[in-house]
């Protein structure tokens, strides 16, 4: 029997070694860099010194200083959507467990932060874990929203959260300080959450904005290169008209003038000011949004970190296109399972 006749009468031979189809999506690499980015910018702050012996600010915190935070805050929640379905959320059943692996993340990331508090006294390290655990937990409730949604609730978080910190400044029972430790957790559990919430180094009140505004992100095409150049395009101006809007609401309306008058110091003027744009103490004053300092958690740095955070992941996922860079990308490690 020809081979064409025993084809048509018992059907094709089977192949013995069928392709096989890979189920999982193309990695992002550019996502990978932007986090390591946002680490080595961490790392630098915590080690290198913020100013030099005459009171300047160091290269690394004019650079890193409060940008490093927002970004490494802004790629988990482009790491969130990725493992609740990337551009398609998951529904139902799968969704349960993906929020409840989520929530045990979370448990495990605060717990570890609370432990490592206890070596805050020794290496003065203010630590994120904690705070991280807070932020994971917070978005559960929300990853089922679409990418406008999302956008929705950021900007709700930019507007309210400093001047929700603004309102908090000299309540009374928000005295806790320093790190949270298991023991003060124990003690004082009010205080702790007081402390993730508002009157910490990354509280939720603000930080959500930056990663909220990651899990819309993580709900794109981040594989486009319009969505990319859209993310820089749309980062750098939203953090260059956020010190725009500093200078105007500081200098010729006067906001600086009144913030400087309300300090009972006995500094020089230059010192005052140097205070006030690297180190702030929080104010009451609604001057006190205008500021652009690092961590001031103003509606100013906000928008600025926010915008820059935006900006150095779309500049990431750009120079990972080039051809050139990706075999360099490949051979560094990468943390993390992002899809």
């Amino acid at each position: 029997m020809s081979l064409d006749r025993r084809t048509q009468a018992f059907g094709p031979t089977p192949d013995p070694d069928p392709p096989t189809v890979s189920l999982r999506r193309p990695r992002l690499v550019g996502v990978d860099v932007a986090r390591g980015v946002a680490l080595l910018g961490m790392l630098a702050v915590h080690v290198l010194p913020d100013f030099t012996r005459n009171g300047v600010p160091t290269a690394t915190t004019m650079i890193a200083g409060g940008r490093s935070a927002a970004t490494f805050v802004l790629v988990a929640g482009v790491g969130l959507a990725f493992v609740s379905g990337g551009r398609t959320v998951v529904r139902g059943a799968e969704r349960i467990g993906v929020s409840a692996g989520i929530a045990v993340r979370a448990v495990l990331i605060g717990t570890l932060g609370l432990f490592l508090g206890l070596l805050s006294e020794y290496n003065e390290i203010a630590g994120i874990l904690p705070y991280y655990g807070l932020f994971f937990l917070l978005a559960i409730p929300l990853l089922g929203l679409t990418p406008r949604g999302l956008a929705a609730v950021a900007a709700a978080v930019v507007v309210l959260g400093p001047v929700l910190l603004l309102g908090a400044v000299g309540l009374d029972g928000l005295d806790l300080d320093g790190d949270p430790t298991p023991g003060t957790l124990l003690e004082d559990p009010t205080g702790v959450f007081a402390l993730l919430t508002v009157t910490g180094d990354y509280p939720a009140l603000v930080y959500l904005a930056y990663l909220v505004t990651g899990l819309a992100i993580g709900r794109l095409d981040l594989g486009s290169r319009r969505v990319a150049w859209s993310l820089f395009g749309a980062g750098t101006a939203l953090a260059v008209l956020a010190r725009l809007a500093s200078i105007v609401l500081l200098y010729p309306l006067g906001g600086l003038a009144e913030l400087t008058s309300q300090l009972d110091s006995d500094d020089t003027a230059a010192e005052v000011a140097r205070t006030l744009f690297w180190d702030p103490d929080r104010s009451s004053s609604w001057w006190y949004l205008a500021l652009p300092a690092p961590h001031s958690h103003s509606t100013v740095d906000v928008l600025h970190t926010l915008g820059s955070a935006v900006a150095v992941l779309g500049a990431a996922l750009l120079l990972s296109r080039i051809p050139l860079s990706r075999g360099c990308w490949s051979r560094w490690p990468r943390p993390g399972a992002w899809r």
